[in-house]
C-alpha cells in the first residue's frame, strides 16, 4: 500500500509530516526540529504502527505489509531536502519571477495555481531530464590517460570544491567498459 508523506515547515522552523489518509483507522504523524528529524519519527511511527497490528493479529495485514511512503514537500522543504537546487535558476528555469521564488521557498507566501502548475512542470522536466542523463567513460583519443581524469583521492572534490563525503555517490569510481573478449576459436572434432 502507497500513503503520501506531505512534508511541511511551519513559520517558526518546525516539521510535520502527516500521511494523505488512515492506514486501519490510524494515521502516524511525523514531527522534528529539523526536515531528518521529522522523516525519522515519521518512518518511527508507522514501524511502530505495523509492529502494534502484528502484536494484534498474529499477522501483517495487507495494508501495512507492503506499506511505501511517497514524500511530499511544501516549497520550502523542497528546497531544503534538495538543497542543490539553487532557487533563482529554478525560478528562471521554471518562468517565475526569481524574488517571488524566493518568497515562496522562504515560506513568505504561498504560489498561486498558476505558479505551483510552473513549479510542478519544471519539478517534473528536471526529473525526467535527469532520469534519462547519462554519462560516458569513454576518452578521446587526445586523451590517452583516462585513469587521470578522475581524482584518485578518497575524499573527491564538488564542483563547487567542496569536499564530499565518504560514500557520496560521486565518490564512487566509475567503471571503465570491458574490454572485448578475442573472439572463441572453434576446435575441430
Amino acid at each position: 500500500m502507497k500513503i503520501i508523506g506531505t512534508i511541511e515547515r511551519s513559520k517558526t522552523g518546525y516539521y510535520s509530516i502527516y500521511p494523505d489518509k488512515d492506514i486501519l483507522n490510524c494515521a502516524p504523524f511525523g514531527y522534528g526540529d529539523s526536515l531528518q528529524e521529522a522523516k525519522e519519527d515519521f518512518m518511527m511511527g508507522m514501524e511502530e504502527f505495523r509492529q502494534l497490528k502484528y502484536d494484534e493479529l498474529g499477522y501483517y495485514p495487507k495494508e501495512v505489509d507492503d506499506l511505501v511512503v511517497e514524500f511530499r514537500y511544501d516549497l520550502s522543504t523542497l528546497f531544503e531536502a534538495f538543497d542543490f537546487l539553487n532557487v533563482s535558476k529554478f525560478a528562471q528555469y521554471a518562468g517565475i519571477n526569481e524574488s517571488k521564488m524566493r518568497q515562496y521557498a522562504s515560506g513568505v507566501c504561498d504560489p498561486g495555481v498558476k505558479a505551483s502548475r510552473k513549479i510542478s512542470d519544471a519539478l517534473k522536466t528536471i526529473g525526467q531530464t535527469l532520469l534519462e542523463a547519462a554519462i560516458t567513460t569513454e576518452t578521446s583519443s587526445a586523451d590517452p590517460k583516462p585513469s587521470q581524469a578522475f581524482a584518485s583521492s578518497s575524499r573527491r572534490q564538488s564542483a563547487a570544491g567542496r569536499s564530499l563525503p565518504e560514500g557520496h555517490p560521486a565518490q564512487i569510481p566509475l567503471r571503465q567498459p570491458p574490454k572485448s573478449a578475442p573472439a572463441a576459436t572453434q576446435s575441430a572434432s
